[in-house]
């Protein structure tokens, strides 16, 4: 849009990828943009912005000119290609200036609401005043009498009507493509009508291209009028500029043209888009475009591993030209070493993979080579150049660890898509099942706590009670109220044997009987003569 008269600004639109070629261009880092004068074809100002700017604006231009303007984008990986030039935008006149442009009635060169200006306010003749002489490097000179029927002093003209449109305007200007058959000095002006073909648009014609009209499909008939589908634009001048989209010819104005052979071309757009997904190329006046859908071309794959029975390729994203790449293709066949078996065939992988494995290859010496080609909605480009040819790995006697790590290194893609290693003298054993606790049903080692409480005890201590009334030992000797125990001391010599006589017949007294620490009663011990156990 125009500012100013003599700056314009366009805004830019958030540059949005369909399928970003990398990471790298996310981030818009700097805009650019190129102004031109329509169909001159050259660059005339350029401004660069930052990656975070919202619109570009050109300043200095000349007052009341014509532009378009095209931009591009720079990320990290380096400058997009332009893009298509907007609408053509012209900068303000300037009212006063003294330069009576196309959207002014008048300019007489002063200010606009001042007296000096009369017959000319607000750069607009006003009624009954003719304002005549003034162009885009002339002032106006304006004069009293317009409208009242008779061509006096500076008028041009004057049909006594003070409207535009009819061949004198409101400012008895004769308008430019009329003619008028009686306009003589001091009478009144009549017969006016607009010539077809004189270049000038004027009156009811819908255009008029000159001695370019032409019923054949130029766009502007000879009557002018205008061809189905076609669109004109007209000069300071009114000469008409037409096109027809659709008609095979690009024209001044159109992107494309291929006679709606192919879709490419988007006839909604007046010729001036392509479809996304397709390119269009080689239209000239003569030539309807070619266009074709799918992405660009990419370049030939690159083999990036290989083993004993396998070849990885790697290749770079092509332009999907504004779709979102849906697959790959990667077409290969073999160039040498093989005679029989796998010798060509064609991979598909996603649209968001660059790498692609080929398996169940011929063994060392087969070479094979590789091409590529991306697939969108709107179809796929055509394959890329063949790799040079790639060798298959000669098997080894034994794969390492080591080695395979290496090739894990290398390719880290590797860890996903597998290793091509081949591994012999391996036995099927089935897992271990799991433990079970064990319980008294299903192990017969199976003890109780008493049980094992009895087992870790001392060994048992031997309780000797002496006959009260037949012992004549005094060691050994204790009333009937007392117990004697005795203990084996703790020394690292063995102990001696104590021998205890006993009377056979002697009542065993009740009140003496010792406790043992379990819950079985201690049997008394038959034999008179007791070995004490050497231990604790």
């Amino acid at each position: 849009t125009a500012t100013s008269a003599s700056a314009i600004s366009v805004t830019i639109a958030p540059l949005v990828w369909g399928a970003a070629p990398s990471t790298g261009d996310s981030t818009v880092l700097e805009y650019q943009g190129a102004a031109r004068v329509p169909d001159s074809g050259v660059d005339s100002h350029t401004v660069s912005v930052s990656g975070t700017a919202t619109a570009v604006a050109f300043p200095s231009l000349p007052t009341y000119s014509w532009w378009e303007v095209r931009l591009r984008a720079r990320t990290a990986n380096g400058w997009t290609a332009w893009s298509l030039p907007g609408a053509a935008v012209r900068t303000w006149s300037v009212c006063g200036d003294g330069l009576r442009h196309s959207d002014e009635d008048c300019d007489v060169g002063a200010a606009p609401d001042s007296a000096s200006a009369n017959g000319c306010i607000q750069c607009s003749a006003t009624v009954g005043y003719a304002c005549v002489g003034g162009s885009a490097s002339v002032k106006d000179t304006c004069g009293a009498g317009c409208g009242d029927g008779g061509k006096n002093g500076i008028e041009e003209c004057d049909d006594d009507a003070n409207v535009n449109g009819d061949g004198c305007d409101a400012s008895c200007r004769l308008e430019t493509g009329w003619a008028c058959a009686s306009n003589e000095a001091g009478g009144l002006t009549s017969g006016c009508a607009t010539t077809c073909g004189d270049g000038v648009k004027a009156g009811v014609e819908e255009c008029d291209s000159g001695s370019d009209n032409s019923d054949t499909g130029h766009g502007c008939r000879l009557d002018c009028t205008l061809d189905d589908s076609a669109l004109c634009t007209e000069d300071d001048g009114q000469l008409s500029t037409c096109r027809v989209c659709g008609n095979g010819k690009r024209e001044a104005g159109e992107t494309c043209d291929d006679s709606f052979s192919s879709g490419g071309c988007l006839l909604a757009g007046a010729c001036q888009a392509t479809t996304p997904g397709y390119l269009c190329s080689g239209g000239d006046l003569a030539t309807a475009d070619k266009c074709v859908s799918g992405p660009a071309t990419a370049p030939a794959p690159v083999m990036s591993t290989a083993t004993t029975s396998s070849l990885t390729f790697t290749w770079t994203a092509p332009d999907a030209r504004g779709l979102v790449m849906a697959r790959y293709e990667l077409a290969w066949e073999a160039v040498s070493g093989v005679t029989s078996g796998n010798t060509s065939g064609v991979a598909t992988g996603a649209g968001t993979t660059t790498l692609l494995k080929i398996t169940s290859l011929a063994a060392a010496p087969a070479m094979y080579r590789a091409q590529v080609r991306g697939c969108t909605t709107a179809g796929c480009g055509t394959y890329s150049p063949w790799s040079p040819g790639a060798a298959i790995t000669a098997k080894a006697a034994t794969e390492s660890l080591t080695a395979m790590a290496s090739v894990i290194t290398q390719d880290p893609k590797l860890l996903v898509t597998g290793l091509d290693v081949t591994v012999g003298n391996i036995t099927s054993k089935a897992p271990e099942p799991e433990p079970v606790a064990p319980t008294s049903a299903n192990d017969a080692s199976v003890i109780n706590e008493t049980a094992i409480l009895l087992a870790n005890l001392p060994a048992p201590v031997v309780v000797v009670v002496p006959d009260p009334t037949t012992s004549t030992t005094p060691a050994a000797t204790t009333t009937p109220a007392e117990t004697s125990i005795v203990e084996e001391e703790t020394t690292s010599t063995p102990a001696p044997v104590v021998e205890v006589t006993t009377t056979p017949t002697a009542a065993v007294p009740t009140t003496p009987t010792v406790a043992v620490p379990t819950t079985t009663p201690v049997a008394l011990p038959t034999t008179p003569t007791v070995a004490l156990p050497t231990t604790p």
